[in-house]
């Protein structure tokens, strides 16, 4: 498998997910608050179970739970991805409420965060997919 850079923003109906998809978002919600974008972590599944293993633990030690900041048009971009529970270290989360950010600037920022792992990690073995939940008005 030949995975390239390739960069996915797309939406999610926070309202139609159950199962263990749903108590990973309330832990993290109870942990940290609301989220406003998630980061999976792709891995080749052409590698053996050790390299995966090896993979995933260099990027958890990279960026979980870390202030990452990016220069983006000159602005120092700050985003914190956090992990919802010790079992699942394909998927991260950020709430960065004292920032707007737009969704182009969290696709830069990881563009640039992808860049840094890669000097560390073939570009082959993994890759990132950011996903953005609908978040929903109510009305008091």
């Amino acid at each position: 498998m030949n995975i390239k850079y390739k960069y996915i923003l797309y939406t999610m109906n926070l309202s139609k997910i159950t199962g263990d998809k749903e108590n990973t978002y309330k832990n993290y919600i109870t942990k940290h608050g609301n989220f406003s974008y998630i980061l999976t972590i792709i891995i080749n599944e052409e590698l053996c179970e050790n390299e995966k293993n090896i993979i995933i633990s260099i990027i958890y030690n990279f960026i979980n739970d870390k202030i990452i900041v990016k220069n983006i048009s000159g602005n120092n971009i700050p985003i914190t991805w956090r992990i919802s529970n010790e079992k699942d270290l394909l998927h991260y989360y950020t709430n960065n409420f004292c920032f707007i950010l737009s969704d182009n600037l969290v696709q830069e920022h990881t563009k640039l965060l992808l860049n840094d792992i890669t000097k560390i990690i073939d570009k082959d073995k993994f890759n990132f997919m950011i996903t953005k939940p609908i978040s929903k008005s109510i009305f008091i």
